[in-house]
């Protein structure tokens, strides 16, 4: 069972006439500002996103009885559906973009040329469902010449399919995984506490090196993470061992 979104999800169709044809959609403020200094209004309204404007709904959302913490598998039948970001700007961003892609027959997604920048611009066409022309361009600096170029051998953004799908893919398996070992640590190892065991993969270990207590913290985790595995139900234990390294904060 699948919870809808307070926002109704709507069919954009771009087959309004006497209207702008295109425009333009990058990943952040910064981004629009050095593709319209390089292009001008040559494609069309430059309107910059602000990160991921959608979010993933909440287990809960897809499945009532996933409210209450258990230690199971928190996944879906299909996938979890996507809802509107909050905070900051996004609001009024998303609004922005929403507005102008029901007039455009054309748009540009100028946003980074990695898999996530590929998920933030596709998945606000894929939510509203999106009908028209979507070319990709793709760029490794922001000086002008250089975004002159990308837009020049722009492609169809079809061409970037297996991209989009392998984001879809990482994010979704995160929301699956990293919440229900949450879960399943806090419920298995919190013992009543009202804190939680977050655990989650890592890309990038990021700061000094921890101090003293805080590396015997980590040591203490991970044999309690051992005890955990040995208790988890049969369909966590294989991702379980999979996500190397983790990081549970206690």
């Amino acid at each position: 069972m699948f919870a809808i979104c307070s926002h109704a999800v709507e069919v954009i169709l771009p087959n309004e006439p006497d209207v702008p044809e295109q425009i333009v959609i990058t990943e952040k403020t910064s981004q629009a500002k050095d593709v319209r200094a390089a292009v001008g209004p040559r494609y069309g309204e430059i309107l910059p996103a602000e990160g991921h404007l959608f979010d993933l709904l909440e287990p809960e959302d897809v499945v009532p009885a996933w409210k209450r913490w258990s230690p199971i598998l928190l996944r879906p039948e299909g996938l979890y559906d996507t809802c509107p970001a909050t905070g900051g700007n996004k609001a009024a961003k998303l609004k922005a973009i929403r507005e102008a892609l029901r007039s455009a027959k054309r748009v540009w997604l100028a946003t980074d040329c990695d898999r996530e920048g590929q998920l933030i611009g596709q998945e606000i066409l894929e939510h509203y469902k999106y009908r028209g022309v979507v070319m990709r361009v793709l760029f490794t600096a922001q000086d002008s010449q250089t975004i002159r170029d990308a837009f020049g051998r722009a492609k169809p953004n079809a061409e970037y399919a297996r991209l989009y799908a392998a984001a879809v893919a990482r994010r979704q398996a995160d929301q699956i995984y990293n919440l229900s070992l949450t879960r399943t640590a806090t419920v298995l190892l919190g013992k009543g506490a009202r804190r939680v065991i977050g655990v989650g993969r890592v890309n990038t270990p990021q700061g000094p090196a921890p101090r003293p207590h805080v590396a015997h913290a980590r040591i203490v985790a991970a044999a309690r993470w051992g005890a955990l595995l040995s208790r988890l139900s049969l369909p966590l234990r294989p991702l379980a061992d999979r996500i190397l390294p983790v990081v549970i904060s206690i």
